[in-house]
């Protein structure tokens, strides 16, 4: 039968995001069947709106935390440009097979070209 343990989590600020964090301090073992009732009955899951927190109440914890204005506004502008990255990066799938046949070519035309030229 499978088991799986049930660990207690504790909330972590981290710079301008607030992510979930547990440590194993508790050996508990459960089986899935136990865990699959107990979601569907105790505790049934929240929807994505229910656990996105309000930017002004993300500050403030973050400004309870002890962060900075400034620390916030940084964090926010590098989670901006990594949002924007990975943007790009989806976009650019669709194109990442034509992109690696012009590579190809290119180190071929590179073989190539110093092949030629070495018999001159």
């Amino acid at each position: 039968m499978s088991t799986f343990s049930l660990f207690y989590c504790s909330v972590r600020i981290h710079v301008s995001r607030i992510q979930l964090d547990w440590m194993p301090d508790t050996t508990d073992t459960y089986t899935v069947q136990f865990y699959e009732e107990y979601r569907s009955n105790s505790a049934p899951r929240r929807s994505k709106a229910e656990m996105l927190l309000p930017a002004d109440y993300r500050t403030e914890l973050l400004m309870d935390g002890g962060f900075s204005e400034k620390e916030i506004k940084v964090a926010q502008e590098q989670a901006a440009d990594a949002s924007k990255k990975r943007r790009e990066t989806i976009k650019r799938l669709g194109a990442q097979p034509i992109e690696e046949k012009l590579e190809k070519a290119k180190k071929n035309f590179s073989k190539f070209s110093k092949l030629a030229a070495s018999l001159r």
